[in-house]
């Protein structure tokens, strides 16, 4: 894979992480079946693109993340540069509350830096335990870092406001996070 979508991914999977450690559960898209929903309590759906409500029925709660820009600068010294990107975390939920909750676990866990992860080794994979009635990640491999940290440089959140009649636009936020790591 190449590095901008590494990138991505790992700031999709530390999403993903913030989440399970405040007890959520997570699926990827293609993965996610009903079932789940009635055994596994406080589900979340992550999405890595902006949904479309004429496409696909949207399963509240869910968090989109999308990449909004990429901006390279070089260094002063040597061959590197500096990658400044921007995401945007949309939740969409099923009452404020709700949405106040997402909007709080994932804006105070992204004090946390992570790394950039070579996705190209393993990627995560995510398995039911009945006994635990969790999901838990699971890893075919070892998934080395890249080269460089993903820092969070600038965050903020703001509630949006209902923009039509459809029930994914009632309590929704937007977390617009800056990131930067080095190549």
């Amino acid at each position: 894979m190449e590095r901008l979508r590494l990138v991505d991914l790992s700031f999709i999977y530390f999403i993903r992480d913030i989440l399970h450690k405040a007890n959520y559960n997570t699926l990827d898209e293609g993965e996610q079946a009903n079932i789940y929903r009635i055994e596994v309590p406080d589900y979340i759906k992550v999405m890595d693109e902006y949904p479309d409500p004429f496409k696909e029925t949207l399963i509240l709660p869910t968090v989109a993340i999308s990449w909004n820009l990429t901006n390279e600068q070089g260094l002063q010294i040597g061959g590197g540069f500096k990658n400044l990107r921007i995401f945007g975390i949309n939740i969409f939920a099923r009452r404020s509350g709700e949405r106040d909750d997402l909007g709080t676990i994932i804006y105070e866990g992204l004090d946390t830096g992570t790394k950039v992860k070579n996705y190209n080794i393993a990627v995560p994979d995510y398995v039911y335990d009945s006994g635990s009635g969790r999901i838990m990640e699971h890893y075919s491999g070892a998934v080395p870092n890249a080269t460089s940290d993903l820092l969070i440089d600038e965050k903020t959140i703001e509630d949006v406001p209902r923009t039509g009649r459809s029930d994914i636009d009632c309590h929704r936020a937007l977390i617009r996070v800056h990131t930067l790591d080095l190549r």
